[in-house]
């Protein structure tokens, strides 16, 4: 009887041994499990964040979840189910870990990266528990969030447009992409693939400050997605601050910027792109436009001639030089750049809208005219190059076919004044009086600014 006391109490024993190992988890001490304010995390230490507890309170704002917790008592019990396998099989809790955390992640819990990131759901961390789908950043914070758990030297990596994660104790160092199961990943596969310019984040070991940047950074252009821009901007300031070298969420923040027309403040988020990476061919050609936006065309051009010598078939660049020499009166050097964007793209609208411009500055009525038609072959529903061609057409006294232009004009934008007086002045000048006062009294209820001269004395002619 004693034998079988002494073995039922060794056995209560032991699995009380197993149950309290596998339920200490190696961030129960820190500040950062209970936050309650975004302030309260930045405020944190390095080594007082927990990632999980950080991302998981900004799904409260996402979704206006009352509780998470939840998902942070998930994450926890998974956490101690891999500390279980780890003290049965007697594993160290080293890289060799590793090999069990992608069994159960990916295995056993068919935990997949999505087929695209297009979804801004799928970053938030609640959803990756839900639906076992994430992409690069929220699978990585999953992962993180194990390591942080059960006491294991994990780290967050970025690189241009990716996310992983990376063993690291000193002396071994292990790539591990969790859009692949968890597959060990060379950094030659990363270098060649993404590219990363040196001298910056990329590539190093991300504290979890920097990895709750890279996190804000996704979270600020979920924002820009749903077109919540003030948001968006807060969000993206808050990743500058905290990863300040990571060149995606300058850029981010100044596209935010340019969206809300602070050109200035946008030039000052892509300059700080372009000492990360000078050649990034999307921020030159982005504060370019901030420049033009500016009026300062000559620091704009000198941008758009950097993307010519990366790119020299660049239309995005050839067209903003084009534009930047209409701006400045120089209406021949726009019309060869205007005509280099058409060779290069046949049917852009806004190069031959800059050419048939060019040529009014200059008034070369038949240029101009030959320009729109050739717009309105390919897309003859253009209100701009129908209203544009009507008023050139009309110069030149071709009032039938101004006609017809500005009528095809009113049929697309019915309540546009201007076209409606262009029209009533068309009418006019072909002597049908009744249309014209149809118009013009058209043009006047839609807002426009007609004159009253003209109104009385076609109502007198009509009404006689």
């Amino acid at each position: 009887m004693n034998k079988i006391f002494s073995a039922f109490c060794l056995l209560i024993i032991f699995m009380a041994a197993e149950f309290s190992f596998a339920q200490k988890l190696y961030n129960s001490n820190k500040a950062g499990i209970n936050i309650r304010s975004m302030e309260k995390l930045l405020s944190l230490d390095n080594e007082e964040i927990d990632i999980a507890s950080g991302v998981l309170h900004f799904s409260k704002y996402w979704q206006k979840m009352s509780n998470v917790i939840r998902y942070r008592y998930m994450i926890d019990d998974m956490s101690s189910e891999i500390l279980k396998r780890l003290n049965r099989r007697n594993i160290p809790r080293d890289y060799r870990a590793l090999a069990v955390i992608n069994e159960y992640l990916f295995d056993e819990l068919g935990f997949k990266a999505v087929d695209n990131a297009d979804n801004p759901q799928d970053l938030f961390l609640h959803t990756v528990l839900n639906k076992k789908r994430g992409y690069c950043l929220s699978l990585s914070i999953l992962y993180l969030s194990i390591g942080e758990r059960i006491g294991i030297p994990l780290c967050g990596v970025a690189v241009p447009g990716h996310f992983f994660v990376r063993y690291d104790d000193g002396n071994r160092m292990i790539n591990i992409e969790t859009t692949n199961a968890g597959a060990f990943v060379k950094n030659k596969y990363y270098l060649e693939k993404f590219a990363p310019p040196k001298n910056t984040l990329y590539m190093k070991n991300l504290s979890p400050r920097e990895t709750l940047g890279c996190f804000f950074n996704n979270l600020g252009n979920c924002y820009m997605q749903i077109t919540e821009i003030e948001n968006a901007k807060h969000i993206l300031t808050l990743a500058t601050e905290l990863t300040p070298t990571l060149a995606e969420a300058k850029m981010n923040l100044g596209n935010a910027f340019l969206i809300t027309q602070e050109f200035a403040q946008a030039i000052e988020q892509y300059q700080g792109v372009l000492e990360i990476n000078p050649n990034d061919t999307n921020v030159l050609n982005s504060c370019a436009s901030a420049y033009s936006k500016l009026g300062e065309y000559e620091n704009a051009k000198e941008l758009f001639l950097r993307v010519i010598e990366l790119m020299p078939n660049s239309v995005t660049a050839h067209l903003g030089l084009a534009f930047c020499d209409s701006n400045l009166g120089r209406n021949n050097a726009a019309i060869s750049r205007f005509v280099r964007v058409i060779s290069l793209s046949p049917q852009n609208i806004d190069a031959h809208l800059g050419l048939a411009y060019a040529y009014y500055n200059l008034d070369e009525k038949f240029s101009e005219i030959e320009t729109y038609e050739k717009l309105l072959q390919f897309a003859p529903n253009n209100f701009a190059a129908l209203y544009n061609i009507g008023l050139s057409c009309n110069a030149i006294e071709e009032y039938e076919n101004a006609k017809d232009y500005f009528l095809h004009a009113v049929e697309i934008k019915p309540a546009d004044g201007k076209a409606r007086n262009a029209l009533a002045m068309n009418y006019y000048a072909m002597k049908n009086y009744k249309q014209a006062l149809k118009h013009l009294k058209l043009a006047q209820s839609y807002g426009f600014d007609v004159s009253i001269n003209l109104l009385n004395r076609l109502e007198r002619i009509v009404s006689n």
